[in-house]
């Protein structure tokens, strides 16, 4: 009977284990291998999957889920440990960079308590959420050690840093810097600095403890010391060294010596904020044992208002500067190191035989009497002048003397003042004379006509009414005044081929017809400050004209008065109204146009451009295509093609918040539109 039972119960565990447990090698469609311990044909118990991907999972399986084990990523990662629902849940990830995780998991990522150990020697330890630590502990290979909060994997929040060397800075952390908060620095000397941070930098009072045993009370703003002369070695890229002390006001006094660069050697003087010259000092080149200096009134690293000196060997040049403008010798820009931008003068040798040789065609004039040039300048010379400097009083003769010097390409007349000659106000009065006389015969016309009953109502009523203006303004203060304003004459600069950079009068205002007409390589004009019009094709064909700036008191631009100057890039009205203003851009390849503020109505063509309207827009045509068209009125203006092809369509529009029906209604599905 025994036997009968043992037998029996052997058989049923046969039975058990063949349904539990089935060992065999199962292929999948899709190339996987599994090899190991199966129930209802899945892996269940002790397996493993070779994947077609080439990862490897071996360990336990619960009904086909990991549940306990390895799994070695084709890419190099190897995870060993606990799993649920196929994630892992509790283990250890080695990493292909020689990074480790140790702790919990979260779909797939550390979430709970962890510890990473890098593979640059740095490990922190504590709570991790959505794969990176919150707070904890990082304690870094040099010996540092942080503990507080992270973000990202970096100290920021709430913390305190403790130093290898027994320094630390305890408070408030910013994306790894510290912020706020205790500071106690060691530094590399000895001594030893206790006190506060603020903003990133070392602020308010504080305690010194030298080497040697002394203490001392400081004071800082912004991470300097006041009031106290020092010499340190700032975290600055242009700056090797600074001797000298910083004010409350964050402005200083000392000299700083530069690094990296050839020819510029040290600065004594006032300074500002990140040690930019800024007040009275001097500017010292030392280049193969040459003295080169610039003493003057500096803004901001800027040689500014006031004269300067720029001396090279026993030669020395004066230099008169505004802010923000860049220092120019002849028709060269150079910048603050005196490194000239387009050529390559590197060093003060070369820079010195190239103004050796331009002083040859460089000529500096004062006329004291208008219409008299030719007293100051030889015939003979004009063809070879290429750098001239005039100030004084002159006539539209002088200048048509100005157009005989072909080569010239640096005119400055900033400090002149341009009338007309008697004999050009003698020929405008007698024309203006012969105008008035014509309207005066108009006036009695009209009234002889009229009286015969051979002229309508409405015409007698126009022709009294031209009348009584030709009155009007041969009487009128403006009109008398007018030839005695500075203005460029017509022509005056026409096909001067060679010209290249221009000061205006700053008295100016108004430039005539036609007055740079085709002069071809001018690329820098100073308008004058004043300015209130711009004539028929003053600058036409001005092809390597790239950057021009509008003064706010421009009110009239006329007739395609920059036609065909196909580099300038840029135009901003925005800060002008004008009484009168023409399609004056025809040919240009604009990249950007900010409209001037009362503009009625648009009909412009603009291809790839960003154009700003402002509110005053009534009208729109023109062919507009693929443009960024910024309007400023929630109203849309009203399309009106001039042309038959006339069109406005692929372009971004940006629109006002809730405008977009009136827009879209206006200019169709063949445009994009965004509200801001």
């Amino acid at each position: 009977m025994k036997t009968v039972i043992y037998y029996c119960l052997a058989l049923l565990l046969c039975i058990v284990v063949c349904n539990n447990a089935e060992a065999k090698i199962k292929k999948y469609p899709n190339g996987d291998v599994y090899e190991g311990e199966m129930r209802k044909g899945k892996p269940h118990g002790e397996g493993k999957m070779i994947y077609v991907s080439g990862d490897i999972y071996e360990g336990t399986w619960v009904n086909g889920f990991y549940k306990q084990g390895k799994k070695s990523y084709v890419d190099g990662n190897i995870y060993e440990g606990e799993w649920l629902d196929g994630y892992y849940k509790k283990g250890k990830m080695s990493y292909a960079n020689g990074d480790i995780y140790e702790g919990e998991w979260q779909l797939g990522k550390p979430e709970g308590k962890g510890k990473m150990s890098y593979s640059n020697g740095n490990t922190c330890e504590g709570n991790w959420y959505k794969g990176e630590l919150s707070y904890g502990k990082m304690i870094y290979a040099n010996g540092d050690i942080y503990e507080g909060a992270f973000s990202i994997g970096i100290p920021n929040g709430i913390g305190k840093m403790t130093y290898a060397n027994g320094g630390f800075c305890e408070g408030e952390w910013k994306m790894n810097q510290f912020y706020s908060g205790k500071i106690n620095i060691h530094y590399e000397n000895g001594d030893l600095y206790e006190g506060m941070c603020k903003r990133g930098k070392i602020e308010g009072e504080g305690i010194m403890t030298y080497a040697n045993g002394k203490t001392e009370k400081l004071k800082y703003k912004n991470g300097k010391i006041l009031n106290k002369k020092i010499t340190i070695h700032p975290d600055n890229d242009n700056i090797s060294e600074f001797t000298g002390i910083n004010y409350e006001d964050e402005t200083m006094d000392g000299s700083i010596k530069y690094k990296n660069y050839k020819t510029l050697y040290d600065y004594n003087g006032k300074m500002v904020g990140n040690y930019e010259r800024h007040g009275q000092g001097i500017l010292h080149f030392n280049d193969n044992n040459k003295i080169s200096t610039i003493e003057g009134l500096w803004q901001h690293d800027s040689l500014v208002s006031g004269s300067g000196k720029f001396i090279i060997q026993r030669d020395t040049l004066e230099v008169t500067k505004k802010a923000n403008q860049p220092i120019r010798i002849f028709d060269k820009v150079f910048n603050d190191n005196m490194v000239v931008h387009d050529s390559n003068y590197s060093n003060m040798d070369e820079l010195y035989k190239y103004i050796k040789k331009q002083k040859e065609g460089m000529r500096k004039i004062t006329v004291k009497k208008p219409g008299t040039i030719l007293s100051y300048l030889d015939i003979e010379e004009l063809s070879s002048i290429k750098h001239l400097t005039i100030t004084g009083f002159l006539y539209e003769t002088d200048l048509a003397v100005i157009n005989q010097c072909t080569a010239l390409s640096y005119l400055d007349l900033s400090h002149t003042f341009i009338t007309d000659s008697p004999q050009a106000k003698q020929e405008k009065e007698n024309e203006a004379k012969a105008l008035l006389g014509f309207v005066k015969l108009l006036g009695v016309a009209a009234d002889l006509t009229y009286g015969d009953g051979n002229l309508s109502n409405s015409d007698y009523i126009m022709m009294k009414a031209l009348a009584k203006l030709g009155e009007y303004a041969e009487n009128s203060e403006p009109v008398k005044q007018a030839n005695e304003n500075c203005f460029i004459p017509k022509a005056a600069f026409k096909n001067m081929q060679f010209l290249k950079t221009v000061k205006l009068p700053l008295s100016a205002i108004e430039i005539k017809e036609d007055a740079f007409y085709e002069c071809e390589n001018l690329e820098n004009i100073q308008l004058p400050p004043y300015l209130k019009s711009i004539n028929e094709q003053a600058f036409a064909y001005c092809k390597s004209l790239k950057n021009i700036e509008f003064p706010s008191t421009l009110s009239m631009l006329k007739q395609s008065a920059f036609r065909g100057c196909d580099s300038i890039e840029r135009i901003d009205l925005s800060k002008n109204t004008f009484s009168e203003f023409k399609p004056s851009f025809n040919g240009t390849t604009l990249k950007e146009m900010r409209l001037y503020k009362n503009v009625y109505s648009s009909y412009e063509y603009y291809t790839n451009c960003v154009v700003y309207f402002p509110s005053s827009l009534e009208y729109i045509g023109g062919k507009v295509y693929n443009c960024e068209l910024h309007f400023s009125s929630s109203i849309p203006p009203k399309i009106q093609y001039l042309r038959p092809d006339d069109i406005i369509k692929g372009n971004k529009i940006y629109i006002p918040k809730g405008s977009l029906t009136g827009y879209f209604t206006t200019f169709g599905k063949q445009n994009t539109y965004i509200e801001e």
